[in-house]
């Protein structure tokens, strides 16, 4: 029988597993970092979201004081509590169906009033100058002017055509 030794080393080189778990640390960690990235865009977003919330809530408050005014000057203009809330309601209603806004329709018409038209004509002249004006509120200003100052005089005026002609329409093709 033959009688033989073996020797040896053993060692474990453990390379393999730290990086192995320097890689598996790291996915941890930028696990954590996306968590807080998301965490953080959440509370952006909600932030933005009650800051429109707080838009919404400071444009209602406008609207309501606006409405408010333009009711009791209204009352002023026609004597009477009960026509101011016809002319509003109607107004309201008008901007619903029309491109204009409430305050553009209330300001035109205030304007017509102040130039004699009664409540009545004002809001058929409304109709007719906001179908010329095409929807645009600038030219509506301009043209309810121009068409309050000649109602309101009697006659023509060369100043009063040429603002309608600016405004884009021209009366005297009519």
């Amino acid at each position: 029988m033959a009688d033989f030794t073996v020797t040896g080393d053993t060692s474990i080189d453990s390379s393999g597993a730290n990086a192995g778990l320097g890689k598996i640390g790291k996915g941890f960690s930028s696990a954590a970092g996306v968590a807080v990235s998301a965490a953080k865009g959440m509370l952006t977003a909600l932030a933005g979201v009650s800051t429109a919330i707080a838009g919404v809530g400071v444009a209602a408050v406008k609207y309501n004081a606006n409405l408010e005014q333009y009711s009791t000057s209204f009352e002023v203009m026609t004597g009477s509590a009960e026509a101011a809330a016809t002319v509003v309601a109607d107004l309201k209603k008008m901007g619903a169906s029309t491109p204009f806004e409430f305050e553009d329709l209330a300001k035109a018409t205030q304007t017509l009033m102040s130039f004699g038209r009664s409540t009545q004509d004002a809001g058929k002249d409304l109709q007719m100058l906001g179908d010329i004006s095409q929807g645009n509120a600038a030219k509506l200003e301009t043209l309810t002017r121009a068409f309050g100052k000649m109602t309101s005089s009697g006659k023509v005026s060369l100043e009063d055509i040429n603002m309608m002609i600016d405004s884009g329409f021209n009366p005297l093709q009519e």
